[in-house]
């Protein structure tokens, strides 16, 4: 699977009009962020994308450096960052993509988020889940597949609770009919 997302990344690299600084952001692997965001509810990925960069436009050298390096690699720093002292910025077009699309079941949520270049995210279409879960690594499958484990059992439970406190309706109508 590695091979296939390589070669996706190459045929982008391909392409004569991208600069060489491009042509190596789209090498930078996709970074899961279920380890840097820890929320408790859904977000889409679009307020996700905002958030990061609203976050990095705050941090300072020490906080950027307390970032995973696979997330690092997508920023460098603002070109005021001398004067304010702070301030990161995506270094090309970045998106916020669900490792698990939502057609497939996958939640909006940073346990199922992985950011990666905007041109890479767009090449996949509704496809390339087994290839976007390659590339992030066997931990983070790991972690994307117990999330979306837990995620189906407490929405199973849910429904199970549901129909429970429907039951004495239900019964209601099968008595009137």
């Amino acid at each position: 699977m590695k091979r296939a997302y390589q070669g996706r990344v190459e045929r982008l690299a391909g392409n004569k009009l991208l600069e060489a600084d491009a042509k190596a952001f789209l090498a930078i692997k996709p970074a899961y962020l279920g380890d840097i965001f820890h929320v408790n509810h859904s977000i889409s990925s679009g307020r996700m994308l905002t958030e990061i960069h609203l976050r990095a436009h705050e941090w300072t050298e020490a906080d950027y450096n307390r970032q995973p390096a696979d997330f690092r690699a997508y920023f460098d720093k603002r070109k005021d960052f001398a004067d304010r002292g702070r301030g990161y910025t995506f270094r090309h077009p970045v998106s916020v993509d669900h490792l698990i699309p939502s057609a497939l079941g996958g939640l909006d949520h940073p346990r199922n988020y992985a950011l990666m270049p905007a041109r890479l995210n767009s090449s996949y279409g509704n496809g390339g889940v087994v290839e976007k879960l390659a590339m992030v690594g066997r931990h983070v499958r790991v972690k994307v597949c117990r999330f979306a484990r837990e995620a189906f059992d407490a929405t199973r439970e849910q429904r199970e609770r549901w129909l429970s406190d429907l039951a004495p309706v239900r019964d209601g109508m099968e008595r009137l009919a």
